[in-house]
Order: structure tokens, then C-alpha cells, then sequence
């Protein structure tokens, strides 16, 4: 990127044989990135979604440090990161000729929180997102990107079948878990897939549906930094944080899954499972 030490940075690739198109987001590198994982403050969009659904609010909240990343505007072009990341995307899946293409979103810690906050905003676009072609995300030790308004909006996205996300964490990772602020205001979003340290332990799936106050109170229990902080392998926090941690986890994981038969399981699979109004894709 031209600006890499100010701005979040992104690389997009292509494959030609799946017809997909794959944007991914960088973690914290940078003295900006780590100001910007410090902003808990709060940016507040007019809700993009016409619909109505249960829970809706007029506005959207996001995580302001993340969201300056994607909505601000550059220096040099005038234009947000999203318009830019968003065009370049749509320019190489149209390169791929006739047949039309998926968009596939993925990134690590504050990566994951930006994927997360650009998928959505991607499966408004009719450029990439149809109903049976969803936007599909995949991160790992995610940051939480916004409050609930955002959550319960992405989660409407996904019941009609416009978004699908894989949030994939380790146990004992402290950051997927921190709350800035009341705990009943922030929420994650997309299935949850827990890996674990212990290679005899199947990965943990969770879907929180109900996202009103009861359920993200209990949700938010589990998951509380302070109640669950690894205190007894607290030299351990970093190392359950990285990606060389993940890509291990996943790799006992697969051995763990093909055991029980479970390899053939597709992420459409786990959205007819634990998201029981989402449509059913091909």
C-alpha cells in the first residue's frame, strides 16, 4: 500500500479455477494500527439496511478506530478505503469472464474486525453479493468491530442469505474477548468455531441468535475477559494470539474432524445448522 504505515492495508487475490475473489485485511503492525486498536469510541451510520427486522435501530455503531480505516478518506485520492478496496475487487472478478464470481473476506486480530466491517458493507452491493452467492468471511482471533445495532443488522444479512462468516479463535486468546466498554453493548458477529489447545478436543461451534439484552448478557458471560483471562497461562496470551498458534490448532483440528467424519462439513452446512433461518445454499 502507498501509505502503509498510516493507513490498514490489503491484498487481493484471485483464483481462476474457483471463480474467486479473496480480499484479505492486515493485523496490528504499525504504531497507527495500534492507536487505532486504542480508539473505543464510537462512529454512528444511518442504518444502510431498508428492511425492517427484529431489533432494528435507525442508526449502525461501529468501532471507531476500525471504521476511520475503511470510511475515512485518503489523502491522496479523496476516495474511502472501502470504495477503493470494493472497485478493485469487482474489476478482477470481471476479469474472470462469464460466469460471474464469489467474494471471499478474511484477516488476523484488527484485520478480522476490518473483514468483518467490509463484508457487510459488501453484501449490500449487488456487485458481490446475491441471494444463493453470499459474501463469505473467514477470520481468525477477530476484534469485536462494533456494538450490537451492527450485529443485529449483520445478522439480518445473513438470515436472507447475503453474508456468511467463520469466526475462528483459540481458547485463552485474550483479544477476541475484550470489551471496551459495558458488556452488553458489544457484540461479535458470524458462527463461532472454537479451536482448543487440548488436540483430543473437537472445535467448539456457537451461534448467538438471541441478541437482545438476556442473550448477549449470557453470551457475554462466557465470554467476559476478565471472568475467562487465562491467569494460569498468562505467559501463554501472546502465543494463543498469533497465527502460527492457528494455523497448528487447525491443522490437530483436522485430525480430530476427519476421525468423526466431520471433514466434508461446508460452511453452508454450519449456516443450516446454527442459523435455522438462513436459506439453503448450494
Amino acid at each position: 500500500d502507498r501509505s502503509g504505515d498510516k493507513e490498514c492495508v490489503y491484498i487481493i487475490c484471485v483464483s481462476s479455477k474457483k471463480r474467486r475473489v479473496t480480499v484479505i485485511f492486515r493485523g496490528t503492525s504499525t504504531i497507527n494500527d495500534i492507536m487505532k486498536n486504542a480508539d473505543f469510541s464510537i462512529l454512528t451510520q444511518e442504518n444502510p439496511i431498508r428492511d425492517d427486522y427484529p431489533g432494528k435501530t435507525d442508526s449502525i455503531e461501529w468501532n471507531n478506530g476500525y471504521a476511520g480505516y475503511l470510511y475515512d478518506e485518503r489523502d491522496d485520492t479523496g476516495r474511502t478505503k472501502f470504495d477503493e478496496v470494493a472497485d478493485r475487487a469487482y474489476e478482477y472478478g470481471e476479469e474472470l469472464g462469464e460466469g460471474g464470481f464469489s467474494l471471499y473476506v478474511t484477516g488476523h486480530s484488527m484485520g478480522g474486525a476490518l473483514a468483518a466491517m467490509f463484508g457487510f458493507n459488501a453484501s449490500l452491493d449487488r456487485r458481490f453479493a446475491q441471494k444463493g452467492n453470499p459474501v463469505r468471511l473467514f477470520t481468525f482471533a477477530a476484534a469485536i468491530p462494533g456494538r450490537i445495532s451492527f450485529a443485529k443488522a449483520f445478522q439480518y444479512q445473513e438470515k436472507v442469505g447475503l453474508i456468511q462468516h467463520l469466526r475462528i479463535t483459540n481458547d485463552n486468546d485474550i483479544v477476541p474477548l475484550a470489551h471496551p466498554q459495558s458488556e452488553t453493548t458489544f457484540a461479535h458477529t458470524g458462527i463461532s468455531l472454537i479451536l482448543h489447545e487440548d488436540k483430543n478436543k473437537l472445535p467448539s461451534i456457537k451461534y448467538v441468535n438471541d441478541l437482545n439484552w438476556w442473550g448477549t448478557w449470557k453470551a457475554n458471560i462466557q465470554t467476559n475477559l476478565f471472568l475467562n483471562f487465562p491467569w494460569a497461562k498468562l505467559a501463554t496470551v501472546g502465543r494463543n494470539h498469533g497465527t502460527v498458534n492457528h494455523v497448528k490448532r487447525i491443522q490437530l483440528a483436522k485430525e480430530k474432524i476427519r476421525d468423526q467424519c466431520l471433514d466434508k462439513v461446508t460452511l453452508n452446512d454450519l449456516y443450516a445448522t446454527y442459523v435455522p433461518s438462513s436459506p439453503k445454499l448450494l
